[in-house]
């Protein structure tokens, strides 16, 4: 088949094709004996015949197996053939994509010279169990299977020697980034007019729900930062985090730890507040 040309019709008008015609005489595409298809390049002759190719060009491919079944796939390559094995169509590197057994797989081959065989390594794969990379075969214990971002409004209260009790006009959004299992937390806490005259321990919900903890089992993976905007909180900040709650502690000068205590005040009350802990 050939790129269209321009002819004289009978009456002397010129004729014009926009398209591929009989009556042009540069070649566009070829199909060969193996019916193998080439867009503006010739296919190579030494594909495995159990595929159907699409070359574009000179090194790009698309090839899928001819029978259908279970196992078949779909595959674009850059700078590599496939007979008995991979091969480099020219001295480069190469990369593949498969699309296969409910699975999506990147692999890359390093720097080779033309007709020397291709070693791919697989770099990333999406399958069911989530996200692998560099040839992972832990299955769905070891892929990221969720990443998520955004903001929540938690539930802020303080429970103190009369039961629990919340705070009146509390203004509060953190930003919170799941990767996997792991949450980080930041942001600041809004507090004005707690109610009543009791004193405390601060506590807040959580965006995801921790593992459920003995009560006296602390459970922190990073240190927390706290700024207390209406006063300082002397010693080191940490949380207790059970199931979807997070109970503040501070670390005293002598080692020993105690809830950090609220009570009831008229002005503002802000703390920034920043953690990572592992959802259930």
């Amino acid at each position: 088949m050939s790129t269209s040309r321009t002819r004289e019709k009978a009456d002397g008008e010129l004729f014009k094709s926009t398209g591929i015609d009989d009556n042009a005489t540069s070649t566009a595409v070829t199909i060969d004996a193996n019916e193998n298809v080439g867009i503006g390049s010739t296919p190579a002759t030494d594909w495995h015949s159990n595929y159907s190719v699409l070359q574009v060009g000179g090194q790009a491919d698309i090839w899928t197996h001819k029978a259908v079944g279970a196992g078949k796939a779909l595959h674009i390559s850059h700078n590599a053939e496939y007979d008995t094995g991979f091969k480099f169509i020219a001295n480069d590197e190469a990369t593949l994509y498969v699309q296969g057994d409910g699975a999506h797989r990147f692999s890359h081959g390093a720097y080779g010279t033309a007709g020397s065989a291709i070693s791919f390594v697989e770099r990333l794969k999406i399958d069911a169990d989530g996200l692998t990379f560099k040839g992972n075969t832990g299955g769905a214990a070891t892929a990221l299977d969720d990443y998520e971002e955004g903001y929540y409004d938690p539930s802020v209260s303080a429970y103190g020697t009369s039961g629990a009790f919340g705070f009146a006009g509390n203004s509060n959004t953190l930003a919170y980034t799941k990767i996997g299992r792991t949450v980080h937390v930041q942001g600041y806490i809004s507090i004005t007019d707690m109610s009543g005259t009791d004193t405390g321990h601060l506590i807040m919900s959580l965006p995801f729900t921790a593992p459920t903890l003995n009560d006296d089992c602390g459970y922190n993976l990073s240190s927390v930062v706290l700024q207390n905007h209406g006063g300082s909180i002397t010693g080191n900040v940490y949380l207790f985090i059970n199931g979807s709650t997070a109970y503040f502690y501070k670390v005293q000068t002598d080692g020993s730890s105690s809830y950090i205590m609220v009570q009831h005040i008229d002005t503002t009350f802000q703390i920034g507040v920043s953690f990572t802990y592992l959802a259930a």
